[in-house]
């Protein structure tokens, strides 16, 4: 049951990384994505743990294995992450949290 609050979690680092690639908060949000990779990778024995370390594997702009792929090339929805519509620089996601 925690690899299901933990996965869903990691989507808040994981769309930062694609949607602000010039943030001087990248590295804290590369962190937060290896903490839960660590934690799922440890709670792979579980079923669901193991899927949900593979969707956040895939997702990670940071694989090298992802570009070669091409898997999300499938999914439309990408194209927002290469947009700047999830970054909100008045202070919404994509801020500092000191803006918050």
């Amino acid at each position: 049951m925690s690899s299901h609050f933990l996965f869903h979690a990691s989507f808040v680092p994981l769309i930062a990384l694609h949607a602000d690639l010039t943030s001087p908060e990248r590295p804290k949000w590369g962190e937060a994505v290896d903490q839960a990779l660590h934690v799922l990778r440890v709670l792979k024995e579980e079923p669901l743990a193991q899927r949900c370390l593979q969707v956040v594997e895939l997702l990670d702009p940071r694989n090298p294995f992802q570009s070669q792929s091409g898997a999300l090339d499938a999914y439309p929805w990408t194209n927002l992450l290469q947009m700047d519509l999830l970054t909100d620089h008045n202070g919404g996601f994509g801020a500092p949290a000191e803006t918050l």
